[in-house]
């Protein structure tokens, strides 16, 4: 089955509970007011919310992602198969070429942050160690001097 066998009618009712889901959220209520207002950076087309922005000099329409779906899009971007491992802000470049949700930037560092423990606390542990082998090599120069 490919995308053009799915009924329209499905796709619709797909739609339907995004549309409900971006309506309920208040998050996005700041967004709704700016697209029915006319503001040219939030649209809706055929009743869902978007974003219209520039990502990397490309002009881009983002969806406007509910609460209740943000969860799962900075894990697709920061561990996709394509991405590798990304940082916070090649995250959320990433997360920003198809979506937007207010806060975002502050949303994807906690949740990057947040994946650095283990490695970042043996990141630590090394540069520590370099900084310590490197004074002590230092202050043996200069004895020496």
């Amino acid at each position: 089955m490919t995308v053009d066998d799915i009924p329209e009618d499905n796709v619709e009712g797909d739609s339907s509970v995004l549309v409900a889901e971006q309506r309920a959220d208040p998050s996005l209520a700041s967004c709704w007011k700016a697209a029915e207002a006319g503001r040219p950076d939030f649209v809706i087309h055929r009743g869902i919310l978007y974003r219209k922005d520039q990502v990397e000099g490309q002009p881009v329409s983002q969806l406007c992602v509910p609460e209740g779906r943000r969860v799962s899009v900075p894990r697709l971007a920061h561990d996709s198969v394509f991405g590798g491992h990304l940082d916070e802000r090649k995250t959320r470049e990433r997360i920003r070429l198809s979506f937007f949700w207010p806060e975002l930037r502050k949303y994807v560092l906690q949740k990057v942050v947040n994946k650095l423990p283990s490695n970042l606390a043996h990141h630590v542990t090394v540069w520590r160690e370099i900084i310590h082998f490197s004074s002590c090599i230092c202050a043996h120069h200069l004895v020496q001097l």
